[in-house]
């Protein structure tokens, strides 16, 4: 099962087709030994949660919590209970309890999560200069009602101090902003 935002956008609809891809690869096959059932966290937070148990209803043997918070919520309040696999977007899940660690998160939930970007955006920052060897300016688009995001600012400011570049910020509000 999977929960996460809407497959017809992009950045979910691409990450859906690496998923099936890898899942060939490890000999599953939609129609064969494969069913892969997806709900909507767009649709307001009772139907995600809905959404969540008819997965665990339907026995499905892993839920895929994937994008907000919410859908890792509702995944984990699910019944009967159903091993997740998280893909922490915006939010800690180990601030917030769900893991102990990434490393060993005990419990039925694993995965990553995005906010790693405090430890890879100075890298990619590094990575942006030496792509652009005379840039001095550098643009990195931020929501700035995330705290998550003001961390991981920081510290791509500090590798901008380092590599001299002066880093802009650009405020995302909402899908209008982009």
């Amino acid at each position: 099962g999977i929960l996460a935002p809407s497959l017809d956008t992009p950045i979910s609809g691409a990450g859906f087709q690496i998923l099936v891809a890898d899942l060939r690869k490890l000999g599953f096959a939609e129609g064969r030994n494969l069913v892969i059932e997806h709900r909507r966290i767009e649709d307001g937070v009772p139907n995600v949660y809905a959404g969540a148990n008819e997965l665990a209803a339907a026995k499905a043997d892993v839920i895929i919590a994937s994008g907000p918070e919410i859908s890792l919520q509702a995944a984990a309040a699910a019944r009967p209970p159903v091993p997740i696999v998280m893909l922490a977007i915006n939010y800690d899940p180990i601030e917030r309890g769900y893991v102990k660690s990434l490393s060993h998160p005990g419990g039925n939930v694993t995965g990553i999560m995005s906010s790693l970007a405090e430890t890879f955006l100075p890298k990619l920052l590094q990575y942006g200069c030496e792509l652009s060897p005379g840039a001095k300016r550098i643009g990195m688009p931020m929501n700035i009602l995330n705290p998550a995001h003001g961390r991981s600012f920081a510290a791509a400011q500090g590798a901008a101090a380092i590599l001299k570049v002066d880093l802009v910020p650009a405020e995302l509000r909402g899908p209008d902003d982009l």
